[in-house]
């Protein structure tokens, strides 16, 4: 949360969450997608982290994924749906869906993250700035 405050990125407060992750990261993905639901927003996924979240007893919508054409998270990200993404791409078949994905976030100025573990440290950051126990200091301070 501390890097995402550095470079001028406001925190994510609400809004939607995009999750899609890939298969060796799909069974510890619900405790993620809860912790998200519990501050305040509502999850999107591609269809099969969808199935996982949702067997988990987690509600979220379904998109489609980039090459399956128009009505994709990249379209949704364009519109200003999507406030935080995660996802988890691995191998060469996901490899130009990554790409798109982190670059339209760049673009849009959504917070991301690309692992599991990043996704943790980020809903921790945003637990401890909410309640007020992050605190940013320069390093030319210290």
């Amino acid at each position: 949360m501390k890097t995402q405050m550095a470079i001028d990125y406001a925190e994510p407060a609400g809004g939607t969450a995009f999750i899609s992750v890939n298969d060796q990261d799909k069974r510890a993905v619900a405790f993620i997608a809860r912790e998200l639901a519990r501050l305040g927003f509502s999850l999107l996924a591609t269809e099969g982290t969808a199935a996982v979240l949702r067997a988990s007893g987690v509600p979220c919508a379904v998109t489609g994924k980039i090459h399956e054409g128009a009505g994709s998270v990249v379209d949704a990200i364009a519109a200003g749906e999507i406030s935080l993404m995660i996802s988890t791409p691995l191998g060469v078949a996901t490899r130009d869906d990554g790409y798109e994905l982190r670059r339209a976030a760049v673009r849009h100025g959504i917070t991301y993250a690309t692992t599991l573990a990043a996704a943790q440290a980020l809903i921790a950051g945003m637990e401890a700035s909410r309640s007020g126990e992050l605190d940013v200091v320069p390093l030319q301070e210290l």
